[in-house]
């Protein structure tokens, strides 16, 4: 309903609330989502998302919008995203170095392969080469 629908964004998402009353307005007004019934329908929860992305072109970025609006639907779905962002802040820890001293250009395998030993992630040259040849990276990434 569009009661339970308003109790969500407040429980669980991120939004300011003149936030969560935009998307509400939204939510209700896209296809007269709440007309008799007092309930958003299918169609116009999705059309309202699809409206909305049709603006955004990376999928992350989508995610981060659903995420704002409803939160998460799990803590294990928590702990996923947070994996996710620790990955990024280490591999940007881990290849900043070399990064810089190339110039913000490729990487080599061989450059790869000392980045992650730097962080003591250890992988053979070999490991590396097929990761490589698997991204067809021509012989730097």
């Amino acid at each position: 309903t569009v009661q339970e629908a308003a109790l969500g964004l407040q429980r669980f998402g991120t939004l300011s609330p003149p936030d969560q009353s935009q998307v509400m307005h939204g939510l209700c007004s896209f296809g007269q989502a709440q007309s008799r019934s007092g309930r958003i329908g299918f169609t116009a929860f999705a059309g309202y998302y699809q409206a909305l992305g049709s603006g955004i072109e990376a999928d992350r970025e989508f995610e981060e919008l659903v995420r704002a609006h409803w939160g998460f639907a799990e803590v294990s779905d928590i702990l996923d995203d947070m994996k996710n962002k620790f990955a990024m802040v280490g591999l940007a820890y881990a290849f900043r170095a070399s990064l810089e001293r190339a110039g913000g250009s490729s990487l080599t395998p061989r450059d790869f392969e000392e980045a992650i030993n730097r962080v003591g992630i250890e992988y053979g040259a070999g490991e590396v080469q097929r990761l490589y040849d698997a991204f067809e990276c021509g012989g730097a990434l």
